[in-house]
């Protein structure tokens, strides 16, 4: 994220525009100090903590995908930094967007239709599927029933397990850089803020992961060797594009 005007300029334009703003005509002092109020959280919160937050994230994906990111050529470093950015981003946004509720007293629960649900999903680990009903209706011996369902389970466990871990690094990593902006806050935060905070970062976690994963597939499955001289989430558009025609054309 780039701008000419970063936090500090930002502090002192606010500073003496409080020192002198009797000069100004008392009609446009509410407005503009109605502007500095709107732009605050952004100066202030947002936009450092973004720009803090792209180098975590993007050692990170480097950590968490060292294998296939052992000497990227350029082109692939250039992917990497795109998915940092937009995550740096997106989480800058989010959080700082959450304390400004917080600090508002908006009630955020109301906003989801299954609050309970979407605490399990995104801010709690997720556990291996141990449910027996999933080969009920096969005409097979019980032994090769329980095989399977323990087969199932123990692919299940592998998946989350890989999923929570990937999560926990994600957060141990970014959390530092959010408590650098909003730890003074932190300390009065309720169990239900708490929950709130933890959808948030779960969520952003949730879609790193999904574009991680996408980096993963292309260049395991796409035989990705050169350069594809576009973009990361354009080449993830394309290739999407193309598997839904190819569904469409099959069925």
């Amino acid at each position: 994220m780039k701008f000419q005007i970063d936090e500090n300029e930002f502090r002192r334009m606010r500073y003496e525009f409080d020192e002198y703003k009797d000069l100004i005509p008392i009609e446009w002092q509410e407005m503009i100090n109605n502007a500095y109020n709107l732009m605050e959280p952004w100066f202030i919160y947002e936009l450092p903590m973004s720009r803090d937050l792209l180098p975590v994230i993007e050692q990170l994906i480097f950590k968490q995908y060292a294998d296939l990111l052992a000497n990227p050529a350029n082109w692939l470093s250039e992917w990497v930094h795109e998915i940092s950015e937009q995550f740096s981003d997106r989480l800058a946004e989010d959080i700082t967007e959450l304390f400004m509720d917080f600090e508002a007293g908006t009630n955020l629960t109301i906003l989801y239709d299954d609050f309970d649900k979407m605490l399990q999903f995104y801010a709690r680990p997720q556990q291996p599927n141990s449910s027996v009903c999933l080969y009920d209706d096969i005409p097979i011996p019980q032994e090769e029933k329980e095989r399977l369902i323990r087969k199932h389970y123990e692919e299940s466990k592998q998946e989350c397990d890989l999923h929570n871990r990937l999560q926990k690094e994600f957060i141990e990593a970014v959390q530092p850089i959010i408590f650098r902006y909003f730890g003074d806050r932190m300390d009065d935060l309720d169990t239900e803020s708490w929950n709130h905070y933890g959808i948030t970062v779960g969520f952003i976690f949730y879609e790193y992961n999904d574009s991680c994963i996408d980096l993963e597939y292309g260049l395991k499955y796409d035989d990705l060797d050169e350069d594809p001289n576009m973009g990361f989430y354009e080449y993830t558009k394309m290739v999407k594009d193309e598997m839904w025609e190819n569904i469409k054309a099959i069925g």
